[in-house]
């Protein structure tokens, strides 16, 4: 039904450029609501062009089309833009003589939001969740999804400067609270796959594999296999696999997660890279690294523009992931330089001592070994370690 009204829009409403704006608009929000970012965006830019046109650059009905679209954006993961027109809709927000506390809470909410999952911002995304909050408290008070709304978020933030125990705690409200004065709604799939992530975070298996089987059911019912949504799930499912060293089962999980996540995202957005990531490592693992290399190297290829702390809990780095892969395939001078550039990395990120670290060193030594230099071996000798490590993703929603 929305798609058969979105295409009839512009014929419809030629005439009366206001509601086809507000037509735009509403199903703009209406498909970010169900995890359709493509068609939202395409319906607000439509609604922004309008906006532009008939109201100018600086009327508050603008600056409400900037706010769905930079949230449209920044669940696509362009960020730049997102981050653009978000700071443009506050600052109109903030000349109002008196001001919408509604919108100035949405909007440093969701710019809040964006700044989180950019390197070295998550102490400013704080800041502006917290006046956020402020706002959101006065304005709608704690029971209202809106007001929730705005607190996930900040638990997301908090997931990102890695207080897995806070945002547990938030997500778990939030859900409480959802399930009280909205139960089944879609805006319960959020929470749960974000409380997945912060119990993966904390080592807390089975908790998760209980939140997964509702979220999975969730999913099923209110959105579908063809959302970002089911893409989310499987990627969770996948690394608790990984969490446990069982590669086998986490392939199905994150192929369905990457095929979905290409769909979705651009090449460079962190949910990709790092399924192709981890997916890699994984095919390796299990004697095909032959169809892990392209993937990792595709992974390669875009993760400069992605922040290596979202590695940290699953590969550790790419070039350490790529260069295992090369090792086990004996092509030991293209391994080299990929896994002394990536024990370096991580040794002056994480520290010697971090598991991923001496994982790291380990690979270094099965190297050399198998290379017959036994010299450059005993630089980097230690005893076997496990090479499962603990798992961790992106916080998609």
């Amino acid at each position: 039904m929305i798609d058969a009204a979105a295409k009839k829009l512009d014929r419809d409403l030629a005439n009366h450029p206001n509601f086809l704006l507000q037509a735009h608009l509403t199903l703009g929000r209406t498909y970010r609501n169900l995890g359709l970012y493509e068609p939202a965006e395409q319906q607000a830019r439509a609604a922004l062009v309008l906006a532009r046109r008939l109201h100018g650059n600086e009327a508050t009905i603008t600056a409400g089309v900037e706010l769905i679209l930079g949230k449209v954006l920044s669940n696509r993961q362009q960020v730049a833009e997102a981050e653009s027109l978000l700071r443009h809709a506050l600052s109109i927000y903030r000349a109002q003589v008196q001001p919408d506390r509604a919108a100035l809470a949405e909007t440093l909410a969701f710019l809040g939001y964006t700044l989180y999952s950019q390197p070295g911002r998550a102490v400013e995304a704080e800041t502006m969740m917290s006046e956020a909050l402020g706002f959101a408290r006065v304005v709608w008070g704690e029971r209202d999804p809106k007001y929730l709304n705005v607190l996930m978020q900040s638990g997301t933030v908090k997931t990102a400067r890695q207080d897995y125990a806070g945002g547990e705690q938030i997500y778990r409200q939030v859900l409480s609270i959802q399930d009280q004065i909205m139960p089944g709604d879609v805006a319960t799939l959020a929470p749960q796959f974000n409380l997945c992530l912060c119990l993966l975070y904390q080592g807390n298996f089975a908790e998760m594999e209980v939140v997964l089987k509702r979220l999975d059911a969730d999913i099923q019912r209110l959105v579908g296999e063809n959302s970002i949504q089911f893409a989310a799930a499987n990627f969770a499912h996948g690394l608790l696999d990984f969490s446990r060293g069982d590669y086998r089962a986490n392939i199905l999980h994150l192929q369905t997660a990457l095929r979905l996540f290409e769909t979705f995202y651009p090449p460079d957005a962190v949910s990709v890279v790092q399924s192709q990531a981890v997916l890699g490592l994984c095919l390796t693992r299990e004697n095909r690294a032959v169809e892990g290399e392209p993937l990792l190297r595709a992974a390669y290829e875009h993760g400069a523009k992605v922040d290596r702390t979202n590695f940290v809990h699953t590969v550790g780095n790419i070039e350490t992931a790529l260069g295992e892969c090369l090792l086990t395939q004996k092509r030991y001078a293209e391994a080299e330089p990929l896994l002394l550039t990536g024990h370096d990395d991580l040794k002056k990120r994480l520290g010697s001592q971090n598991p991923l670290t001496i994982q790291a060193r380990q690979r270094l030594h099965d190297l050399y070994i198998a290379w017959n230099k036994p010299t450059e071996a005993a630089r980097y000798d230690l005893a076997p370690v496990s090479r499962t490590g603990r798992s961790a993703g992106l916080l998609v929603f």
